[in-house]
């Protein structure tokens, strides 16, 4: 006789987060609701998440929500990179000797607080003279193209999209690249992921109908190794932008944190040196390397990366210039 006991799955949908949980190690009854919730949910005393959202007025809201749009002459929130901010001359003085190492950090702290931060609604429609770009790790674009189409008013404001992790074969939509099509916009420009499952990765860049015309734009074919996964790049040339003779480069990419990160550095070295011809032009750089560069004095590859880029004839000629 076999007195063993079967062990049964365990499978429970939380109402905090309305989240599964499969095994036991993960749940925790809230100190308030009493009710099992993720661990992950749990905020201390508080209780779980959907506790906080209940009982404490705007827990979800930002600080940029409060403020409307970013502006340091009336914001009155804490910003971290604001050396003259008065929270951040709390304790003793930095040593006049270790000032001269943090000095090159002061350009970097000037641009990250004088950074604008807007709500989506409060964005205005690219000017004549500005060129606006949205760039998004979209994480399967056929899966968001409802959204796209829901909010096509929001996004027709932006001159181009730059789109990566699309996980996006458009040979296996149903409809191929109508299935892909937002008003406002030319058909997209579509790279298929380096991956054969079609997944991570993936790129795709539209072109607002108001920057050129239909025959204004092409690829710039960079003649690289299709098997190499180490990044994904994707080259876009535009000419005649928006009824004038100025001509843009774009170059989308995107790198999955599974890849070799110093191989993808020494790809984006070598796609340096060959726009090297275009360096007259403005060339705007958008995607998603998935490095760090907070961790940028303690992460050798941050530093290898930035390293590069201090040393390409491009930043030389342009090192104010910022899109």
């Amino acid at each position: 006789m076999n007195n063993s006991i079967r062990r049964t799955d365990f499978k429970s949908q939380y109402s905090s987060c309305l989240g599964w949980s499969y095994s036991q190690k993960n749940s925790i009854n809230c100190t308030l609701c009493e009710r099992p919730v993720h661990k992950k949910c749990l905020k201390g005393e508080l209780g779980c998440l959907k506790c906080c959202i209940t009982t404490i007025p705007g827990y979800l809201v930002t600080s940029y929500e409060l403020n409307d749009s970013f502006n340091k002459r009336v914001a009155h929130y804490f910003n971290p990179y604001d050396r003259s901010a008065i929270i951040n001359q709390i304790g003793d003085k930095t040593d006049e000797n270790l000032l001269l190492e943090i000095n090159h950090f002061n350009e970097i702290s000037d641009i990250l607080a004088s950074c604008k931060y807007q709500q989506p609604t409060n964005v205005k429609t690219a000017n004549k003279c500005e060129l606006k770009v949205l760039s998004l790790n979209i994480r399967s674009l056929s899966k968001n193209m409802s959204y796209f189409k829901e909010e096509n008013e929001f996004f027709t404001k932006f001159d181009l999209l730059c789109l990566n992790e699309t996980n996006c074969c458009s040979s296996k939509l149903p409809n191929g690249m109508r299935d892909l099509e937002i008003d406002g916009f030319f058909e997209p420009i579509v790279q298929e992921p380096v991956r054969k499952s079609g997944k991570g990765g993936g790129l795709a860049i539209y072109i607002n109908k108001r920057l050129c015309n239909a025959h204004d734009f092409e690829n710039i074919d960079l003649k690289l190794d299709i098997q190499d996964n180490s990044g994904e790049f994707q080259v876009l040339k535009i000419h005649n932008v928006k009824n004038t003779s100025k001509t843009v480069v774009i170059v989308n990419f995107y790198r999955s944190p599974s890849s070799n990160a110093r191989k993808f550095i020494e790809k984006l070295d070598s796609i340096l040196l060959r726009l090297e011809r275009h360096s007259k032009k403005l060339i705007a750089f958008y995607g998603d390397a998935n490095i760090d560069l907070i961790k940028y004095d303690k992460d050798a590859i941050g530093q290898e990366l930035i390293g590069m880029l201090e040393n390409t004839a491009l930043s030389k000629r342009s090192p104010s210039q910022h899109v």
